[in-house]
């Protein structure tokens, strides 16, 4: 639903992105674009993988601050 890019162009930043941190974990769900909610089932699928993995460092959008002239996106507030 974003009109900065397409799937493809993303999955292409993540993994640029991803080489730049020094990240060898990452993990893409399907969630639906902006039907992301903070849910029990949710929680229970990433403390899975967190408890699986142990990463060191864990990387999240801060839920309260808008980029530009938008406000949050709302997957990036319910996954904060």
């Amino acid at each position: 639903m974003g009109t900065g890019g397409t799937a493809e162009i993303r999955a292409s930043e993540v993994q640029k992105a991803a080489g730049i941190l020094g990240a060898d974990i990452i993990r893409t769900f399907d969630w639906g674009d902006t039907k992301l909610e903070d849910s029990y089932d949710k929680r229970l699928e990433l403390a899975r993988i967190i408890r699986a993995t142990r990463p060191k460092i864990i990387l999240a959008p801060y839920p309260h601050v808008g980029h530009g002239r938008r406000q949050s996106h709302p997957d990036h507030v319910a996954s904060a």
